[in-house]
């Protein structure tokens, strides 16, 4: 039976598969003393002489670094404080002084060198921060199919998914980091621009992501914390209205545009660890550019993305079930908007960026198998949530009501 053959459901009082599961996030003080390079504290410290040693970098520089990450090892010392599932890294000395600028350009170069050598080490090829684009259309076809709309025009839909991976964002406008409206315009081009060098054709715009209420950063002469990093809530809404102002095929192609947005807010790495993927230096600017602030030398979550695509329909061996069995099991979410579903998604999946960034250093991006197990937990609550808003997404669309969908009877036809 499809999901959209059962109620419509308020998603707090849904339960994904595995509630208990462990994620790990970054205290307010160790973000205050160290930065996005704090993994440089946390990450087991013979994995890091590992990416030290295959990084392109030469000896005397990985000997650099290794005496930099030993010496703030020491300097600063964490421990993690357990809150329920959640486990928080925090300084154990809380009156430690914060380090300043130039040693935080320090640990921007020691990170830079690191993530060089998971890129050297990884096999696959070029980074980047999608699903697979197919992997919008696996999904969208099992949440179409619960529905009685014509096979063509759900093929329509599915098949536009993938698209604004091409185009980046059509209407482009919204504030992506509301509250730096101080900023001057060529440090917020350069934040897009660092965005923009994960994508395999440089179409991938701020409005693939929303991080919901990230830390702050040095950024040239301030300090800034916005109070969301991203856009792509305003761009799914647009995305929606336009389906509703446009007939026929031209809806179809604008419901799939809306319903790729919400689906990217199922990836922890869309919502959340922006700033330790994008690795910036607080001294790379200047008033002449930015062009050394930002350092995004290799993407964590393409092998991430890559594993969740192939493991969606069939699972390997060392997975219980695939994804799809989760994302299939989701009811339909009521949700009373577009915008706020990719927000509240977010919310969500926000939670799991630190343990999904650290695994893939600590692992190595390329190794599913060896992963920890609470990133396949995690990962299917991920789907299952993201089947709950899609077919949240198509119910609203088609002002479905819940009625019309009773258990064991076919819901009505759709155009």
């Amino acid at each position: 039976m499809g999901s959209a053959q059962k109620k419509t459901v308020n998603p707090s009082e849904a339960e994904p598969p595995y509630p208990d599961v462990e994620y790990k996030t970054v205290g307010e003080d160790v973000w205050e003393a160290v930065g996005p390079q704090y993994w440089l504290l946390t990450i087991d410290r013979s994995r890091l002489d590992e990416l030290l040693k295959v990084s392109p970098g030469g000896d005397e520089l990985t000997q650099d670094h290794a005496e930099t990450i030993d010496e703030i090892r020491d300097y600063y010392e964490i421990e993690q404080l357990r809150r329920g599932n959640e486990l928080i890294y925090t300084l154990s000395d809380q009156d430690i002084e914060p380090a300043n600028k130039d040693r935080r350009s320090d640990f921007q170069s020691v990170a830079g060198t690191v993530l060089d050598g998971l890129a050297a080490e990884s096999d696959s090829g070029d980074p980047s921060v999608t699903w697979e684009p197919d992997h919008h259309e696996d999904m969208t076809h099992p949440a179409l199919a619960d529905f009685e709309i014509a096979i063509g025009r759900r093929d329509d839909i599915a098949e536009s998914t993938p698209q604004p991976d091409e185009f980046g964002c059509e209407e482009c406008s919204f504030d992506w980091l509301p509250g730096t409206g101080f900023l001057d315009d060529f440090l917020v081009d350069a934040i897009a621009a660092a965005v923009n060098m994960h994508s395999d054709a440089h179409t991938h715009e701020p409005y693939h992501f929303y991080w919901p209420d990230p830390p702050s950063i040095d950024l040239y002469l301030w300090e800034i914390g916005p109070s969301a990093f991203g856009g792509a809530p305003g761009e799914a809404q647009y995305m929606m209205d336009q389906a509703y102002d446009s007939s026929f095929s031209t809806r179809r192609d604008y419901l799939g545009y809306a319903l790729h947005y919400v689906q990217d807010m199922g990836v922890p790495l869309h919502t959340g660890a922006v700033w330790q993927q994008l690795n910036p230096d607080p001294q790379g600017c200047s008033t002449s550019g930015c062009d050394q602030y930002f350092d995004p030398k290799f993407d964590l979550h393409f092998d991430y993305e890559e594993w969740a695509a192939d493991n969606f329909e069939d699972a390997d061996w060392y997975l219980d079930e695939p994804f799809e069995e989760s994302f299939n099991d989701s009811f339909p979410y009521h949700i009373p908007s577009v915008e706020e579903a990719c927000k509240d998604l977010a919310e969500y999946t926000t939670q799991y960026a630190t343990t999904v960034f650290e695994e893939l250093l600590t692992t190595g991006s390329d190794n599913p198998s060896l992963w920890d197990s609470k990133i396949y937990e995690l990962t299917h609550n991920c789907m299952y949530e993201t089947g709950g808003y899609t077919r949240g997404l198509i119910t609203q669309f088609y002002d479905i009501d819940s009625d019309d969908c009773e258990p064991g009877e076919p819901c009505p036809e759709y155009n």
